[in-house]
C-alpha cells in the first residue's frame, strides 16, 4: 500500500485491517517519509552531496520493487494513491510478472489538470509555464510550503478526495500536517518536482 504526497503509512489506518483479513498486507513509508530517514533534498540543477538526495518517482518505485521483491516474492498486489499510483506503476514496471494486480486510488491529478487546460482561461495558458518555472527556485518553494502548511488549509485538501468526509478527522489533520513542522522534512518537500 503506497500513500500519497505528505503522508506516511498511518493513511492506510481504515483499509489495511480490514485488507488483513484476506491477505498479508504493508504500508510502507516512501524514502524520506514517515518514520525513514529524511536526508535534505536536492533539486535538479543543485550539485549533488553526500548528505542530500535526489527524490523521485523512479526511486521510490525502485524502493517499491527492492521491498517486494525481498519481503514478498511473487503475488504481489499494489496499491497506490495519488502520487503512490505513479510510484506503483514503475514498481509493477520492475516487478514484472511478480505484480499480480494494481489498484489505483484517486487518480493523480496532473494529468486531469492537463486534460482541463483547454478549459482554463487564456491568460493562464501563458502564465501555466511561468509558474512552473517559478517554483523551480528552493525559496518560491519554501514560501509557498510554508503557506500551505497549516491545518485548516490540510484540512480543505482531503475533502476533494473524501467527499463524504467520513474519514476526515484530527487524526487525519494531524498526519497530514505533522511532517511540515520537521525542518529537514520541510526541505526536503521543496525538493520534490511539482506533478
Amino acid at each position: 500500500m503506497i500513500y500519497g504526497l505528505g503522508a506516511n503509512t498511518n493513511h492506510w489506518r481504515f483499509n489495511q485491517p480490514i485488507l488483513t483479513e484476506i491477505a498479508p498486507t504493508y504500508a510502507i513509508d516512501l524514502l524520506g517519509f514517515g518514520r525513514n530517514e529524511q536526508p535534505r533534498g536536492q533539486l535538479n540543477d543543485e550539485t549533488q552531496t553526500a548528505k542530500e538526495l535526489h527524490y523521485s518517482f523512479d526511486l521510490w518505485g525502485q524502493h517499491i520493487a527492492d521491498f517486494c521483491q525481498a519481503m514478498i516474492g511473487t503475488h504481489v498486489v499494489l496499491v497506490g494513491n495519488l502520487i503512490g499510483e505513479v510510484v506503483a506503476l514503475l514498481a509493477v514496471q520492475l516487478l514484472g510478472t511478480s505484480c499480480q494486480s494494481l489498484v489505483l486510488v484517486d487518480c493523480a491529478q496532473r494529468l486531469m489538470v492537463d486534460k482541463q487546460i483547454d478549459r482554463l482561461p487564456a491568460w493562464m495558458h501563458w502564465i501555466r509555464p511561468l509558474l512552473k518555472r517559478m517554483v523551480r527556485q528552493r525559496w518560491i518553494r519554501t514560501s509557498l510550503f510554508q503557506n500551505a502548511a497549516r491545518p485548516n488549509l490540510i484540512r480543505s485538501v482531503p475533502k476533494q478526495a473524501y467527499p463524504s468526509g467520513d474519514n476526515i478527522d484530527i487524526e487525519l489533520v494531524n498526519l497530514l500536517f505533522q511532517p511540515t513542522q520537521v525542518r529537514e522534512r520541510q526541505k526536503l518537500s521543496m525538493a520534490l518536482s511539482i506533478y
